[in-house]
């Protein structure tokens, strides 16, 4: 899964699968750039992905799960703080933190939707640890963009303020994936049910 859904939707999975699954073993692993998921996904080394991909292969199926508006997190004394929204312009103006390069489109919903109206944002600082960007983001005066349900455990890690991100930005929208192979699979199917389940449930 992308690395910004950690803090809100892993662990309660791992929760509803240690209650409902105890004998299931789970194994957990954010979105490396460069590694073929599509080839994890057929030879079994993946059962199950979330990810952003506008463009869906015929081996793999999918299913959308609720979008996520994005949002703009900086540190509460930072000068655009009390904005509350930020325009195109100011926002290209800053200076930002991401948890990938911005080449890496395909993992990062930001750039691919910059990139298609031929502009880009200047990253100062690439962090894939997405569980210290918020106290990362208090020291310095740097723009987060992120998924407006990763707002929350900002806000409880470090002393951030929350914009609207600029308003030709839209909602991220994931999907789960998964190969035709584990189309028919009872346990996996349980699975991706209760992927929906939670993250409709937030």
């Amino acid at each position: 899964a992308p690395n910004h859904m950690g803090p809100f939707l892993l662990p309660r999975l791992a929760g509803a699968v240690a209650e409902q699954a105890p004998g299931m073993r789970l194994s957990l692993t954010t979105m490396q750039p460069g590694r073929d998921y599509e080839a994890a996904l057929a030879g079994g080394e993946i059962d199950l992905l979330v990810g952003n991909w506008p463009d869906v292969s015929g081996h793999l199926r999918s299913l959308p799960l609720p979008e996520d508006p994005m949002v703009c997190v900086v540190a509460a004394g930072h000068p655009l703080a009390a904005a509350g929204a930020l325009d195109l312009e100011t926002y290209l103006a800053a200076g930002h933190i991401s948890p990938s390069e911005g080449t890496e489109w395909r993992y990062s919903p930001v750039d691919a939707q910059l990139a298609k109206m031929r502009r880009r944002r200047r990253i100062a600082l690439v962090l894939p640890d997405y569980t210290l960007l918020p106290q990362m983001l208090a020291v310095t005066r740097l723009v987060l963009t992120t998924g407006a349900r990763f707002a929350p455990f900002a806000r409880r890690t470090a002393e951030v303020a929350v914009l609207d991100a600029p308003e030709e930005f839209a909602p991220v929208r994931l999907r789960l994936l998964w190969h035709e192979r584990s189309q028919q699979d009872e346990a996996h199917g349980w699975l991706r049910g209760l992927v929906r389940r939670l993250a409709a449930e937030m």
